[in-house]
């Protein structure tokens, strides 16, 4: 479905989609993947902690991430919309990392990838998220 220079996001083609129409979800962080990518060179980084909010009524998406890495750490955020496919789009002038993700087909679950740049590289990661 959507992809970087590090990762990779499938979505099974399986069963109908089924995305709930109505309803607020918090979501729990369950998995993450994060490396801070500074001279050619990738070093694992770690994502503390974040969460994630959809708006199934009004379609739209709140996230933050907290990701530590050698030398440093950042806060992240973004917000968008969650399109008809369920694919998450952030916009840019309301987030502070680029997100490409999506929900699984029964809206049960949602993953995305996300990048940063940082000096002299880019932080870029891979998290999923249970209701």
């Amino acid at each position: 479905m959507v992809g970087n220079d590090m990762f990779g996001l499938l979505r099974s083609t399986s069963g109908p989609l089924a995305l709930p129409t109505q309803g607020v979800v918090d979501f729990q962080l369950a998995n993450s993947e994060a490396y801070a990518v500074i001279g050619g060179s990738a070093q694992a980084a770690q994502v503390l902690g974040g969460n994630l909010g959809i708006d199934f009524r009004q379609r739209s998406f709140q996230t933050s991430l907290a990701v530590q890495y050698p030398g440093g750490s950042e806060s992240l955020q973004a917000a968008g919309a969650v399109q008809f496919q369920g694919f998450l789009i952030a916009d840019p002038a309301r987030s502070t990392m680029n997100l490409q993700g999506a929900l699984s087909r029964d809206g049960a679950e949602a993953a995305y990838l996300f990048d940063k740049p940082i000096a002299g590289g880019a932080l870029l990661g891979a998290v999923r998220w249970l209701r």
